[in-house]
């Protein structure tokens, strides 16, 4: 399937943008950070993103939570820059803008709608916080054209409560991280001291938004939330495993990763870890601390040492995923586009 053949299904809007909008990027706020710069003029902010959409792939991806992936595979969009911009980040390629192609509001349905005609499950908008205003006028105007599927808000848990109302119509789902509940991980990490007090409000507000609602194992409606274990920082997890525990349990599906894998380029000095592999050791402590909560629902990662190196995406390949895990519909390089 190519790129043109979503013209046979939908028709072009390169013209559409609410321009209703058009404030939230003259003085950005739309993430923590606040930079209030204007987005219309420069790329000043901390996401480095202009208000012009970016996007680097677009194709179904079999890699997410069973209750996301389905049976046919989620329609996954990748969103160019972001607002946290984790040092150990797996796609930096894409979170630090390195690639990605501009598209209108209009081509962005397109997309969306183009996923859904080769049996997408969902919409699985990744990291699209910096550009809410461009998502909320695309997926309203796919759901006038018939779009049906639920749509995905894959986040890494540090956005604003006011931008989460922004989307509350417009996503049913949110697949969102807890990364850290420590102040000093995040300050160094993520260059955001108070990631813990966003992350926690934002889980909150979300789980009041969206109960749990699934039909035949997917997931229709909710929160999953994700919680990626890091070397040598177990105490971390286990406030975070507690945290899940006293306040979601049962108002959220947990995700536990065990992926980790050093990124060089990404590695911070101040936090030696980042350089190791995660342990079987550590592994097994997550384990038995995952037990003594009586967590016995969501879903969890296999370990296997070493193993996860293989799955790092390169978002310059036609498919940036391993063989058989995705399948490209949209690419940056037009070239690519269609290709499996």
């Amino acid at each position: 399937m190519s790129c043109q053949d979503f013209g046979s299904h939908v028709k072009i809007y390169p013209a559409m943008y609410n321009k209703s909008y058009k404030k939230y990027y003259t003085n950005c706020s739309l993430c923590p950070r606040e930079c209030r710069v204007d987005r219309t003029v420069s790329a000043a902010g901390f996401c480095r993103e202009t208000d012009r959409v970016r996007i680097a792939w677009a194709g179904l991806h079999y890699g997410e939570e069973p209750t996301i992936t389905g049976k046919k595979g989620s329609g996954a969009v990748f969103f160019t820059g972001c607002t946290l911009k984790c040092v150990f980040c797996q796609n930096y390629q894409v979170s630090g803008g390195i690639l990605g192609g501009y598209v209108s509001s209009g081509e962005l349905t397109e997309i969306m709608l183009g996923l859904q005609k080769v049996h997408a499950e969902n919409i699985n908008l990744v990291t699209g916080t910096h550009f809410i205003p461009h998502i909320i006028d695309s997926v309203e105007e796919a759901k006038k054209e018939g779009l049906r599927i639920p749509v995905v808000w894959n986040t890494s848990g540090f956005e604003k409560i006011i931008s989460l109302k922004l989307i509350e119509n417009t996503v049913d789902i949110f697949l969102t991280d807890i990364k850290t509940l420590s102040h000093e991980y995040s300050k160094k990490l993520f260059n955001f001291s108070n990631y813990p007090e966003v992350a926690i409000k934002a889980v909150n507000s979300m789980a009041d938004m969206k109960p749990i609602k699934k039909e035949d194992g997917k997931l229709l409606s909710g929160v999953i939330v994700r919680h990626l274990v890091m070397p040598g920082m177990l105490d971390s997890t286990f406030k975070v495993l507690k945290l899940f525990k006293d306040n979601w349990y049962g108002k959220a599906i947990l995700s536990l990763m065990f992926q980790y894998i050093p990124v060089k380029k990404y590695t911070s000095a101040e936090i030696d870890n980042l350089t190791k592999m995660l342990t079987e050791d550590e592994y097994s402590r997550v384990m038995d601390f995952l037990y003594r909560l009586n967590i016995d629902e969501g879903y969890m990662q296999e370990f296997s040492y070493g193993s996860n190196v293989e799955w790092m995406p390169d978002f310059s390949r036609c498919n940036p995923f391993p063989e058989g895990m995705a399948k490209t519909l949209w690419h940056y390089r037009e070239d690519c586009r269609g290709q499996k």
